[in-house]
């Protein structure tokens, strides 16, 4: 019964001691130092660090004043803090459809992401704003209650983490920052001097720190100290306040600690480190308030948390389907609005200008007075559930010209005359118009709104008018089409004692007169009226055996 008991005993150790190795095991090592940095593993104290310490899963690293440390994790990536930094590897596995933290609670500190498994992700936290990535080289800092995360190369997504639903997507070049526990994320676009100290306060210093190649410092210097007084008051010091320097006390580092309000170990309520100074094994500190949401839940060695990362949020997309053309006469129009959002969406349009509107449903028909007499344009966007709103650069939009037209004309049917004037009275200015003349298939441009025609030969004459509007586009009816004939001048008449015919058209075309028999030999004046009125004069002179005619007016 002992040994059985005994046999349980060994089990039950073996169980509880596999998930510390699987913590323990080294994720990193400690690639530049330089400065004083210290290191707290999950229940043990703060110790200094060196080059090629070994990090794991559950580190917390703290950075002193003109200090800089890079991490090298064992698939390449790496993350840098900067001076006055706190920031614990809180969970790291990359590994297909993992997820790993770090938790940012106060400073500045840079992940290049050069390598993450398929499905997996990486997010940054600070007390108040997450972001997230999946291969890129992230930017995030906590100061004075300020999150901020920047992308130097890639894109991302952030949100605030009271309100995990609403998350925003942040594109190379842009911050995110969080003002406040309650604030919502603004994105904007990083000015190049931001991005540069960003990169030059998280960047190792030419010529200064260690790397991997070199010696450690040896004599003077407080990582000597602290370990060659592991048993006196330096260690003590350490070790006893987070919030405090090794080997120099209470000097910067605390300072730098109340610039942020509150130590990442606790306080007593008085804004006091409590107990020794270890720093409570947690994913981040609550964000403050009078009632602030439970703290997430620290990830153990054997729980792996499943929940697939956000997906990089896209805005939703906009398009509309329309019969309305340009330019046109219709003063309506209809526009049917979807989108391949997978959210339920809502339709906006801002017409001409005049502000955003709501539209009910997916379709708007607009009329007069909401349509003006000469160029129109509509913009349309969507908004989903969360609040995103379609970018501007992808709004759907709609120019027209709405126009009329009035001709009017000299014309009478039928006319003996082979002119013709033409007036078009149009209510906008942002159409022009084309002419046809007699079917010729080819369109001449009008300039203006008056047209002459003149030389018109006899028989049936044909116009036609077309609007264009200023993008080019045609109408696409006739807006005007007119046949009329014009007439000979054909009627008998005597001239100079010959009775014949004469033809032709007025005003400019050549009359001509056919008639048999001899005229006089002399210049013989004639004069008549037309069977329509018109009266002519001229001149007969005969020649023998022919004669000819001279008309002077008509």
């Amino acid at each position: 019964m002992i040994r059985k008991i005994s046999q349980l005993g060994v089990w039950v150790a073996v169980l509880v001691l596999i998930p510390a190795l699987v913590l323990a095991a080294p994720i990193g090592r400690i690639s530049h130092l330089e400065g004083e940095a210290d290191l707290t593993r999950v229940g043990a104290k703060a110790v200094p660090v060196k080059v090629n310490d070994p990090v794991n899963a559950g580190d917390i690293l703290r950075t002193k004043a003109k200090t800089k440390v890079e991490v090298t994790f064992n698939d390449g990536n790496t993350l840098w803090l900067a001076e006055k930094t706190y920031l614990k590897i809180t969970q790291y596995q990359n590994r297909e459809g993992r997820r790993s933290f770090f938790d940012l609670f106060r400073g500045k500190t840079r992940a290049v992401i050069n390598t993450l498994a398929r499905r997996s992700s990486l997010e940054l936290r600070t007390p108040t704003a997450v972001s997230g990535v999946r291969g890129t080289i992230l930017i995030g800092y906590f100061t004075d209650g300020l999150s901020g995360f920047a992308f130097e190369r890639g894109q991302g997504y952030g949100y605030n983490r009271r309100t995990p639903g609403r998350v925003v997507t942040i594109r190379t070049g842009e911050v995110m920052q969080v003002s406040s526990p309650t604030a919502q994320p603004v994105v904007r676009p990083a000015t190049a001097n931001e991005i540069e100290q960003h990169l030059q306060d998280t960047s190792a210093t030419e010529g200064a720190g260690e790397g991997p190649d070199q010696e450690e410092p040896q004599g003077e210097g407080t990582q000597g100290q602290d370990q060659g007084d592991d048993q006196g008051q330096g260690q003590g010091q350490d070790q006893g306040q987070p919030g405090q320097d090794q080997g120099e006390g209470q000097g910067e580092d605390q300072e730098g600690t109340q610039d942020q309000g509150t130590p990442p170990g606790g306080t007593d309520g008085s804004g006091q480190p409590t107990g020794d100074g270890e720093i409570p094994d947690t994913s981040a500190p609550p964000p403050p308030g009078d009632t602030p949401p439970p703290p997430p839940p620290p990830p153990t060695p054997t729980t792996f948390i499943e929940t697939p990362p956000p997906e990089l949020l896209s805005y939703p997309s906009v398009s509309v389907a329309t019969s309305t053309v340009s330019p046109t006469q219709n003063t309506t129009a209809t526009f049917t609005l979807s989108s391949d959002s997978t959210m339920p969406v809502t339709f906006e349009y801002n017409l001409n200008n005049a502000g955003w509107q709501v539209i009910e449903g997916n379709t708007l028909t607009l009329a007069a007075p909401s349509l003006i007499a000469g160029n129109n344009n509509i913009l349309f966007r969507a908004k989903d559930a969360n609040g995103q709103i379609t970018e501007a650069g992808q709004y759907a939009s709609k120019s027209w010209a709405v126009y009329n037209i009035n001709v009017i004309t000299d014309i009478v049917q039928p006319t003996k005359v082979n002119a013709a004037a033409f007036d078009l009275n149009s209510n906008t200015t942002a159409v022009t118009f084309e002419y046809q003349i007699n079917n010729s298939g080819t369109w001449i441009s009008l300039s203006g709104d008056t047209l002459t025609l003149s030389s018109l030969s006899s028989g049936d004459s044909n116009i036609k008018f077309r609007a264009k509007d200023q993008y080019g586009n045609v109408s696409s009816v006739i807006d005007y089409d007119k046949t009329w004939t014009v007439s000979d001048l054909l009627q008998q008449v005597t001239l100079g004692g010959l009775t014949g015919t004469l033809s032709g058209v007025l005003p400019n075309q050549e009359l001509n007169f056919t008639a048999s028999g001899t005229a006089g030999a002399a210049i013989t004046t004639v004069s008549d009226t037309l069977s329509d009125g018109s009266t002519y004069d001229g001149y007969l002179a005969g020649i023998p055996g022919s004669w000819r005619g001279l008309f002077t007016s008509i």
